[in-house]
């Protein structure tokens, strides 16, 4: 018996690229930022990479929605 899927559904996948693959493969380069100090109110920001939206590669269209560069992580 072979496995019958009932249902689908979103998934995320997140990935790394260098900066000079990731400006080959969606045309744009991505800005690096660097870490936030602690602040008043909380505990500062990891470094990370911002982009202008991205669009999704030709060759994936058939599977992905969207696609962008997640923002750096906020320290509480």
């Amino acid at each position: 018996m072979a496995i019958k899927p009932t249902i689908a559904g979103a998934a995320t996948i997140s990935a790394q690229l260098e900066p000079e693959r990731f400006a080959e493969v969606f045309g744009t380069r991505a800005i690096e930022i660097a870490p936030q100090v602690p602040g008043a109110t909380d505990f500062g920001k990891s470094a990370g990479h911002v982009s202008a939206e991205l669009v999704v590669p030709s060759l994936l269209l058939p599977y992905v929605e969207s696609i962008s560069v997640a923002p750096p992580h906020t320290y509480l």
